[in-house]
C-alpha cells in the first residue's frame, strides 16, 4: 500500500478532524458461476430485506473536505442450504493464494475485520481521532 503524505501531518500529529468512516453495502448477485454467495439482509429493502449476494465492508479516511477509500472486504452473512448448497458453484484454491485469503476473509466477522484493516492503515502510516460506523 502506498504511503499517504499529505493525509498525515510530517510531525505525527493527527489531524484535529481526520476519522476512520467504516460501511457495509448490500451487493446482490444472481447466477450460477458465483462463489459463496449467501442470504443478506439489506435494511433499505425492508420486510423483504433478505437477498441473495454478499457485504461489502469499506473502510475509508475523511478529513472534513475529502474522503479517501483505504481498504475493502467481501462477507457472506447467511450460508446456503440444502438443495441450494449442493448447486452451489465451488471453485479450488491453492492455500495462500489470494483467492483463498479472500474466501477466508468472507468467512470472518464484520467487526473484527473492521479493526484488521485500521490498524493496517495506521501500519502504512494513515491515522484519524475518530472511527465512524452506523449500527
Amino acid at each position: 500500500m502506498k504511503r499517504f503524505p499529505t493525509l498525515t501531518h510530517p510531525q505525527k500529529a493527527v489531524a484535529p478532524n481526520s476519522a476512520f468512516v467504516v460501511d457495509d453495502t448490500t451487493d446482490s448477485r444472481v447466477g450460477s458461476k458465483i462463489d459463496k454467495p449467501s442470504f443478506v439482509y439489506d435494511h433499505v429493502a425492508g420486510q423483504k430485506g433478505s437477498k441473495l449476494g454478499f457485504k461489502h465492508l469499506m473502510l475509508g479516511w475523511f478529513d472534513g473536505t475529502s474522503f479517501v477509500p483505504l481498504d475493502f472486504s467481501i462477507h457472506a452473512e447467511k450460508p446456503l442450504r440444502g438443495k441450494h448448497r449442493k448447486a452451489q458453484y465451488q471453485k479450488v484454491c491453492r492455500p495462500g493464494s489470494p483467492g483463498a485469503t479472500r474466501r477466508k476473509e468472507c468467512s470472518a466477522d464484520k467487526i473484527s475485520q473492521a479493526i484488521t484493516m485500521m490498524k493496517q492503515a495506521v501500519k502504512h502510516g494513515v491515522k484519524a481521532r475518530y472511527v465512524l460506523a452506523d449500527s
